[in-house]
């Protein structure tokens, strides 16, 4: 487990621990156009999908945390970025982006 993962993990259990009755919607950590360092680009897409399936496996068997693929929107049938539904900054999904995200 990555410190994504951990931390992630964390998180989640220390909210449903102080508020038990609340759903919990986890959205998938979505692709970006930009490179910074490392943090992003092609080199970045097999640990941002690494831990998007750790985390849709981790909330599968939990009733209280629900996992939304939201990353899969951002991707073109060739595997690609689909940089159209991203800000100019290459980070921030453009309002057709989120949109994409509620089908």
């Amino acid at each position: 487990m990555d410190n994504y993962e951990k931390y992630a993990v964390r998180l989640y259990e220390a909210v449903h621990e102080a508020l038990p009755e609340t759903q919990i919607y986890l959205f998938s950590i979505e692709p970006r156009t930009y490179s910074i360092s490392g943090l992003s680009g092609p080199d970045s897409y097999a640990r941002l999908n690494s831990a998007n399936e750790y985390m849709e496996d981790y909330a599968k068997d939990l009733d209280w945390l629900t996992f939304l693929d939201s990353a899969s929107q951002f991707y073109t049938e060739e595997g690609k970025v689909n940089a159209d539904l991203l800000r100019s900054d290459g980070c921030h999904p453009l309002q057709i982006g989120r949109a994409s995200c509620r089908e």
